[in-house]
């Protein structure tokens, strides 16, 4: 039975969107044909986001790159990047995003002691918010997965690095 503020139904609602709930990972990673200087640029990038003052530098250009491609977007697809998107995340794995887990949706990097980060891989998680109302759709995280490619571009110099989208 639903209450007058539909609290039933809202908590019916949450729960349906649980379970359909995707779960996504932007992964990087450098070309295998990449000239070794590529090679030594993508080991710098890498390390620059295993530590907090230099990782923030990355960030900063995510945003900006993140603003120029919103302002460039037909107005309706603007709406896509949410308030909180666009700041820098504080959390010690780094990221972007609101800092409510309870409302906002995040960019989170995944810390560096995973297997595939041996061999040069960088992953963001998207990760909505514990609320489930702010999601991430996969136009969001390629169009969020691009800004941070285009960055990684423009600090190698050179079109070498491969992104994709996995779904968990």
């Amino acid at each position: 039975m639903t209450d007058v503020h539909g609290t039933e139904d809202l908590k019916e609602l949450q729960l349906v969107i649980k379970r359909r709930v995707m779960g996504y990972k932007l992964r990087y990673r450098l070309h295998s044909d990449a000239p070794a200087e590529f090679s030594k640029r993508w080991q710098w990038i890498c390390s620059n986001i295993k530590e907090d003052p230099k990782r923030e530098a990355l960030l900063t250009q995510w945003i900006g790159r993140m603003q120029a491609l919103v302002a460039e977007m037909p107005e309706g697809l603007a709406g896509q990047v949410h308030e909180g998107d666009l700041e820098i995340l504080n959390r010690c794995e780094g990221g972007i995003g609101g800092d409510s887990n309870a409302r906002d949706r995040q960019m989170r990097f995944e810390e560096f002691s995973f297997p595939w980060s041996d061999y040069g891989e960088i992953t963001v998680h998207a990760l909505p918010s514990d609320d489930k109302l702010c999601m991430w759709m996969l136009e969001d995280v390629k169009l969020f997965g691009q800004g941070l490619l285009d960055v990684f571009e423009f600090e190698m110099e050179c079109r070498c690095v491969e992104f994709y989208v996995v779904v968990d």
